[in-house]
């Protein structure tokens, strides 16, 4: 069934589930103001607990110098700057930014299933603002759960084009490596060795389980000298 509106066209598939046929950039700019909305509320208390402030001029500057700074210049900036909250203050702050997290993951979550991935060529920006909201899980959602839903959610869109392979690699790695601490199935994550302060190779549990995983999804598959076998 084929759906006219004055915004959007659409179609509906065999679930029932509505995707993106066609955008005006109007309606593209709707998309990306949503997105900036869930980037924002993202970092909002983030943002104090960081540099240990509550004064919201600081803040301003903080985030003209991350503009306007190089790396490196920023670093020292805000390590100069950087404070220490209140251990209950820091709480409260970490209380309400775990619910706006919990609103950005239905948000998130909703916006994908009616939109498809936004990736940045579709909406023609020069920054994936929603991926890196993915990489950390709300507080109030296991990571083990939070994992498997996004990567129902996900994967398909790798398979529909929406999604870069390697962005879906990265996240589902950041997940298991960084998050619940097992070994990646992609891949695409460097060791570090902080003994010897030095980049190794990614650690993975077993490469042909690796390199079916990578095939699949479109990924070429890793060389020797690309990886390491992480013992048990």
């Amino acid at each position: 069934m084929i759906i006219l509106t004055s915004l959007m066209s659409f179609c509906e598939n065999k679930e029932g589930r509505v995707i993106r046929s066609e955008m005006t950039q109007e309606e593209r700019n709707e998309l990306i103001a949503k997105i900036e909305i869930i980037a924002e509320k993202d970092q909002y208390f983030r943002r104090y607990i960081a540099l240990g402030t509550l004064s919201d001029s600081l803040l301003e500057v903080d985030a003209r110098n991350q503009n306007e700074m190089s790396v490196q210049a920023y670093l020292e900036w805000s390590t100069a700057v950087q404070s220490k909250l209140p251990t209950a203050v820091e709480d409260s702050l970490r209380d309400l930014q775990d619910s706006l997290d919990f609103e950005n993951y239905q948000d998130v979550k909703s916006l994908i299933r009616e939109y498809g991935y936004p990736s940045k060529e579709f909406l023609n920006v020069q920054a994936d603002k929603l991926f890196p909201i993915l990489l950390h899980p709300p507080s109030k959602v296991k990571a083990e759960e939070y994992l498997a839903e996004m990567v129902d959610l996900l994967e398909p869109e790798v398979f529909k084009n929406n999604l870069e392979p390697m962005s879906y690699a990265r996240f589902y790695d950041n997940i298991q490596w960084k998050i619940l601490g097992q070994p990646q199935l992609y891949g695409t994550n460097k060791s570090f060795n902080t003994e010897t302060m030095s980049i190794g190779p990614a650690l993975i549990k077993d490469i042909d389980e690796t390199n079916e995983a990578r095939v699949r999804i479109g990924l070429p598959k890793l060389q020797e000298g690309e990886y390491e076998i992480l013992e048990n």
